[in-house]
Order: structure tokens, then sequence, then C-alpha cells
């Protein structure tokens, strides 16, 4: 079995040797993750090569995964605004604002022009990307209170072909206000006919759109949760922040605190140069 580092570095070699076609069959074993290590070695024209050559899907994900956001911004405002419009119709709606939000405002707004979901992607743009707004996804999953379990099981099949992954449903009023969660092993042993503010749990741990990433990494840290929801002053539902979305988040404060401890500037570049790192401190 190939090891994930050998796969990166025999797909990076196959690109630059230019066989395009050596390098899509062994892009099919990569995950995101891996292609996006390969993106980032190769130089602007090869990376251009790779992102138009992959599925539309796999160069976004590729894309996201990227350490470097200034060059995924610089490569999807490279592509054909038609392109890059496919490419961000097939990401979720806040990796799609993330991969946006750099871009200078006359390419972004070029392929948003074209994008299919564009209200949902400019929804999030308005929020500080170090934000729960900035972190949140609009793609949850929502029955009402006064939805009988019969009704809710039926909307929760529906929404779940939209939301590809979830790991609560949210209990909201006709208002969309945010009333509680609903618990599925209570739904599925529960009378059809019971109603969902029977069944549901509170909702009390929750996030302002405003809050800085930080505070929603340690929310979701300390109250164990798979996601925390997001909502406005007046209660209204505006999305989700999963743990997935904050682990760079924890993992950039935790190297930050190293660095601190090692008497370094939370700052300072871990590749800097050792007079750079002396002048730092």
């Amino acid at each position: 079995m190939t090891s994930r580092p050998s796969l990166v570095q025999s797909m990076i070699q196959l690109v630059r040797s230019g066989n395009l076609k050596g390098f899509l069959v062994r892009a099919k074993d990569a995950g995101p993750a891996d292609l996006g290590d390969v993106l980032a070695e190769l130089d602007e024209e090869q990376r251009l090569e790779v992102i138009q050559a992959l599925p539309r899907r796999l160069s976004g994900q590729a894309l996201v995964e990227m350490a470097d956001e200034g060059q995924a911004e610089e490569t999807l405002a490279a592509l054909d605004p038609g392109q890059a419009a496919d490419i961000v119709d097939q990401l979720p709606d806040d990796d799609a604002a993330d991969l946006l939000g750099g871009m200078d405002p006359q390419d972004k707004e070029a392929i948003l022009n074209q994008v299919e979901d564009r209200a949902d992607v400019e929804r999030l743009l308005q929020y500080d990307k170090e934000t729960a707004g900035g972190l949140m996804t609009t793609r949850l999953v929502t029955v009402l209170k006064t939805d009988t379990a019969a009704e809710a099981i039926d909307a929760i099949r529906r929404q779940a072909e939209e939301v590809e992954e979830f790991y609560q449903v949210y209990v909201v009023d006709a208002e969309r206000r945010l009333k509680g969660v609903l618990p599925f092993k209570e739904l599925v042993i529960s009378q059809p006919w019971r109603p969902v503010g029977e069944i549901m749990e509170g909702a009390d741990i929750r996030v302002a759109p405003d809050l800085d990433q930080e505070e929603v990494a340690r929310t979701l840290k300390r109250y164990n949760l798979p996601a925390v929801p997001v909502v406005d002053g007046s209660g209204k539902l505006l999305g989700r922040v999963t743990f997935d979305d904050v682990i760079d988040v924890a993992e950039a404060e935790a190297t930050e605190d190293l660095l601190k401890f090692g008497g370094t500037s939370g700052h300072e570049e871990l590749a800097a140069g050792w007079t750079a790192a002396v002048r730092s401190r």
C-alpha cells in the first residue's frame, strides 16, 4: 500500500513530467488534502492544468485544502469565470465563501455572476472570515416545532438529499427562530402523531455570528458538540459551525501558544530564518 507522502510525491513528479493522464489515475486514490499538497508544490501553470483536468468537485476540494489561501484564490481567479463558477457550485457554501473571500472584487464579481447559489455565498461573505458567521454553513436540516414526528421524519428525509452531512436537526418556529434540537432516538421511537415540541431538547448552546472563531472552537470543545447553531439577536437560526470547521482554528491556536512558550512571537513564521527569529524575541 502506497504511503500518503509517497503518493503525493509521485503525483507531483507525474505532473512535472507532463504525464497528466498518469496523474489522474493516481488522483483516484488521493484525498482532497493530498491533492491540496500537490497543488502547493506546483508552479502556477501546472496548477492550472491540474485544476482543469480534475473533476470540478475534486478541484474545489483540493483548492480548499491548500495551506496557502492566496495561492488557491489566485488559481481560481486565473480560470475562465464560467469554469471557476462550476467549481464554486460544487462546494459547500462556507468553503465557497472562503475561496472567494480574499479575491480581487472584480474577479469575485465575475465568478459570482455565474454561481448558481449566489445568494447563499454572498450571505456568508458579509461576515468576517474569522468569526462564527464566516465559518458557518447555511446548509442544515430543520423541522417545525408544530410538526408531528411523522412529518418531521418526512422533512428530514427531503432535506437530507440536499445536505450531505448533518449531525443535528434543529427545531424552529414559523419565523425560523431556534427553539430546540431534535434527538434522533426519541424521534424514531415516538408515536407518529406526537408533536416535535414534546420530543425536542433545549438549544441553550448557541453562538452569535460575530463571535470570534477561537471562542467558537472553545465552545464546541467545552460542550463536546459535533456542531453549534449560529443565531442572530432575535434568535433566528442563520447556520451552523461544525467541529471540522474549527479544527484548523484549534491547531493554529495551539501552534501560537507553543511558539510563545518557546519564547517566539506568536506571529513568527516557523520557516523563518534564525536571524529573523532572534530579532523578533
